[in-house]
């Protein structure tokens, strides 16, 4: 694996980033968190900087719409990760129409 080029920035729901952000950056001291708060989506400025989005479960229902136009607006946003299992949605493939690698938590409640 590659080192990147640049310090990897976050944009994450605020609840998610207060639940891992002593684990993300023990991993990655590097790291910096765009957090989301909502209800709007975010500035262009706060979103200019973004290379990775978590779309945090702490942003259903109510805050969905203004992260997911967020998420669309980050020029960088090269890999998303989801909380949900099922990307059967058209927000979904607008991520990966920017070229953006997806990835779901399919399988994280499933039996061992």
């Amino acid at each position: 694996m590659s080192a990147l080029a640049e310090p990897p920035v976050l944009l994450v729901g605020d609840g998610a980033w207060n639940d891992i952000a002593a684990r993300a950056t023990a991993l990655v001291p590097t790291l910096r968190a765009v957090t989301y708060a909502g209800p709007d989506p975010l500035p262009d400025e706060a979103l200019a900087d973004v290379t990775i989005g978590y779309f945090s479960g702490d942003a259903w229902p109510g805050r969905t719409p203004g992260l997911a136009v967020s998420m669309l607006k980050s020029p960088g946003l090269r890999w998303m990760q989801t909380f949900s299992a099922g990307i059967d949605n058209r927000f979904f493939d607008l991520v990966l129409a920017k070229g953006t690698r997806l990835t779901t938590a399919s399988g994280a409640s499933a039996s061992p």
